[in-house]
């Protein structure tokens, strides 16, 4: 289920900083923004690593939005075994992180979670206050993207059991010829989730390409979508 990546950026290191977990030290990244309202706090996908996503972040910080973002247990320089509890408990040290120690409000935390890491933020969203939650291609569950239905015992990252939980506004990314987490993944998440819902389907794009290959769309929705925040923060 866990597929770390080779780490490639080895200069970002030096700007990460471990925070203590009951399952041992995890890696965090935190980019803060000139004058930023809000904060996103990332949970990458399967075969990614903070060290190869500052790329993605640049975004964010565009948009006044400072990052925390973390590895999983096992990934980048993250010690240990990624499991689904390790996963959750990692995010969850994220989200404390920001709120505990940096003295963040909940409403201004924005949850972003791409393919698994759309798992570790419905978990988060649905345990804790948040902002929003944006999740790029994420999927109902991981046992459903293999087989479309549940056929075994367990169901791990079961985001369709959590998605009627979540009131905060949601904005859903993804494209529509995805192999890894077909299309219909993020169409029922999106007809599940609670209002305020906001969508950007994608018909020429896949899993790993959304950015790259719908830049400006994907700009203009994230921005509009920020707007829509911004006007209903205090």
């Amino acid at each position: 289920m866990f597929h770390p990546p080779a780490v490639q950026n080895t200069s970002v290191f030096r700007e990460m900083f471990f925070a203590e977990s009951p399952i041992g030290p995890i890696a965090l990244l935190h980019l803060k923004a000139e004058n930023a309202d809000k904060t996103i706090l990332y949970s990458h996908g399967n075969a990614e690593d903070v060290s190869n996503l500052t790329w993605a972040f640049s975004y964010f910080l565009k948009e006044k939005l400072s990052v925390c973002a973390y590895d999983y247990p096992g990934y980048g320089i993250s010690p240990g075994i990624p499991t689904e509890k390790n996963v959750y408990a990692a995010a969850e040290t994220a989200y404390k992180y920001l709120t505990e120690k940096c003295k963040i409000e909940p409403q201004n935390i924005i949850i972003y979670g791409r393919s698994i890491g759309s798992g570790a933020s419905w978990y988060l969203a649905e345990k804790y206050p948040v902002g929003a939650l944006i999740i790029e291609c994420g999927f109902t569950s991981i046992t459903r993207v293999v087989t479309q239905i549940k056929l075994f015992p367990f169901d791990a990252f079961p985001n369709i059991k959590r998605v009627s939980n979540v009131n905060c506004p949601v904005l859903f990314f993804h494209g529509k010829q995805d192999q890894i987490v077909p299309f219909n993944h993020g169409k029922t998440m999106y007809m599940l989730a609670n209002e305020p819902k906001y969508k950007l389907w994608i018909p020429h794009c896949g899993h790993n390409d959304i950015i790259h290959s719908a830049e400006k769309c994907y700009i203009e929705t994230l921005h509009s979508f920020l707007d829509t925040l911004r006007k209903k923060t205090p």
